[in-house]
């Protein structure tokens, strides 16, 4: 995790979220109508690299298209079903959260290499393994505590889970298996380590650490 543990991490998964406002601006393109043809058509020329899945293949795109727009090119020039995948750029990856900003304000210049990752869904087993695990792990936290802040979906899984506050001293190795599309809030707790497999967490909106005691 290349972060510091005092502030908001933000993290991005193959998969579909909302993005907040605060993270919109920082990149400089939010979510909104996608921009008119006309508008894309005058905008600046990309040539741009996809190097994952092999072979290399090129792309043209504008720096008005949006993340969404050149995800659904790539996934038919790669053969991939559609909304099955999610363009990766410079160690992120551009799910919904990302959907409506241009390429410009994703940061992704001509000449840029990027990859499309197939979406990784959770299995629905995950989620009960964990749970066990988080309270065996910490007896003293109740689990309707641990259970008010789980917002799910038939489909999708995991849409948030708001852990903070839940003393929560330690987390089981079978939380890096954890997918979620949205938020992720982990703060306000009593936290000194991570799980080794935590990295392995994909997070769809903002991971947040804050206010632990975490030992860099």
């Amino acid at each position: 995790i290349n972060a510091e543990y005092g502030t908001s991490l933000q993290w991005t998964m193959g998969s579909c979220g909302s993005n907040d406002k605060e993270h919109e601006s920082s990149q400089g393109g939010g979510r909104g109508a996608e921009p008119s043809q006309h508008a894309i058509q005058q905008s600046r020329p990309l040539v741009l690299y996809i190097h994952d899945p092999p072979p290399t293949r090129k792309i043209e795109a504008r720096s008005l298209e949006t993340v969404a727009m050149l995800t659904r090119r790539a996934e038919q020039l790669v053969g991939y079903a559609p909304e099955s995948a999610c363009l990766e750029f410079a160690d992120e990856l551009l799910g919904l959260k990302w959907s409506d900003t241009s390429l410009e304000g994703a940061g992704i210049e001509t000449e840029a290499k990027i990859s499309l990752v197939r979406q990784d869904l959770m299995d629905p087993g995950i989620l009960s393994a964990v749970m066990v695990d988080l309270i065996e792990s910490n007896m003293e936290c109740p689990t309707e505590l641990l259970r008010r802040g789980l917002v799910l979906d038939q489909e999708e899984g995991i849409v948030s889970w708001d852990l903070s506050g839940c003393k929560l001293s330690s987390l089981p190795e079978s939380f890096g298996k954890l997918r979620v599309f949205g938020d992720l809030d982990l703060s306000l707790n009593e936290l000194r380590t991570l799980p080794e497999l935590f990295s392995e967490v994909r997070v769809g909106g903002a991971l947040r650490l804050n206010s632990n005691q975490l030992i860099q």
